[in-house]
């Protein structure tokens, strides 16, 4: 028995400065985060973004309170691509990555995530169809057509009786025919003087008038009814609410590693894909894309700032996701900034965060 403990005792012995290492790292690894914490980011808004200089969005502004409730010293850095920020991140080449970076089974693989900061899914974004067009010309039914037909028909047939009239009491020679035809309401004003012919004016006029107003009345009514929905929208894409299968007749675009490709290759649809989303949107602008799947809510958010008016997002969220903080395996800080995101939702401030972006 005094063996085997030698033999363990010798074993610690011959180890203690790599057991001593260990456990140097482990205590102090938190004092170095608050040293020279790197917090690597990306452009994508509401989530992350630059103005004047200054990194801003739900994420960061998020970040922003978890480092002040935890008293971590920071600075920003920012990747071009989201593939390179999740790669670096699973190599250990970085602290931690903040943007809209959705949790996933492989990711986890090789990194750590946060709590979830955020629900959200995938959806997709298809440039606008103006409507007012459609409207007004719903109103030209074939039912108006004929109509209109009829009044033409009035108006020859009331020419007409003019020209006999005309012809019988003044003797106008056959062969004015035509002329006669064309100077008809001039006739009508000429004989204004007699009662008959004033009555015929503005009974016509009544007529026509009352006509008009009903029949457009109604079909006011019936678009109403039709298209309840449209008409309380300035748009609507071509694409709304399209089935997931239709989009292989479409040119699908979608950034490279993101989960919206994943998505698509195990719906086994070819899409094309952009290294980063500004020059995905870029294009989208040029009409060299038919539609974008992309993260919900920043297509939302494009629809609603700067593609307002151009561009919707034509259908409910789909493939839910979670957002979360990414960090490097085995990160020190994961569990502190847990337990602050929990804290956060709490004391109502995460909320106060997210109507700030994005609303009650």
């Amino acid at each position: 028995m005094r063996k085997f403990y030698r033999n363990i005792f010798s074993r610690m012995k011959k180890y203690r400065h790599i057991f001593f290492t260990s456990i140097t790292w482990f205590l102090l690894s938190p004092l170095c985060y608050a040293e020279d914490l790197k917090v690597w980011t990306i452009e994508r808004p509401p989530f992350a973004y630059q103005e004047d200089g200054e990194w801003k969005g739900f994420s960061i502004d998020l970040w922003n309170e978890l480092a002040s409730t935890n008293n971590i010293s920071y600075s920003f850095h920012e990747f071009e691509a989201f593939s390179d920020m999740i790669q670096t991140t699973t190599d250990w080449e970085v602290d931690l990555s903040v943007a809209n970076i959705s949790i996933t089974a492989k990711r986890e693989a090789g990194m750590d995530f946060s709590q979830p900061i955020f629900d959200s899914g995938l959806n997709i974004l298809a440039r606008e169809q103006q409507t007012e067009l459609k409207t007004f010309l719903s109103f030209f039914t074939n039912d108006l057509l004929q109509i209109l037909l009829y009044i033409a028909v009035w108006i020859i047939t009331l020419a007409h009786i003019f020209w006999v009239y005309n012809v019988a009491k003044r003797n106008i020679p056959v062969y004015t025919y035509i002329p006669e035809i064309f100077l008809v309401f001039f006739e009508v004003l000429r004989q204004i003087k007699e009662a008959y012919g004033l009555r015929i004016l503005f009974t016509s006029i009544l007529g026509i008038s009352i006509f008009f107003v009903s029949y457009y009345s109604q079909q006011v009514a019936v678009v109403f009814a039709s298209q309840n929905e449209t008409i309380w929208k300035q748009y609507i894409s071509e694409y709304i609410n399209i089935e997931i299968p239709e989009l292989s007749e479409l040119r699908v675009w979608v950034t490279k590693g993101s989960t919206s490709e994943k998505y698509m290759a195990r719906k086994s649809i070819a899409t094309l894909w952009y290294d980063d989303m500004q020059h995905m949107i870029d294009d989208l602008w040029d009409e060299k894309l038919d539609v974008i799947i992309h993260d919900d809510p920043l297509l939302r958010y494009f629809a609603t700032n700067d593609g307002k008016g151009e561009y919707t997002v034509v259908r409910k969220t789909f493939q839910p996701e979670k957002f979360g903080i990414a960090f490097a395996e085995w990160s020190q800080l994961r569990e502190q900034v847990d337990r602050s995101i929990l804290e956060l939702h709490e004391s109502g401030r995460y909320q106060e965060i997210y109507e700030k972006y994005f609303g009650n």
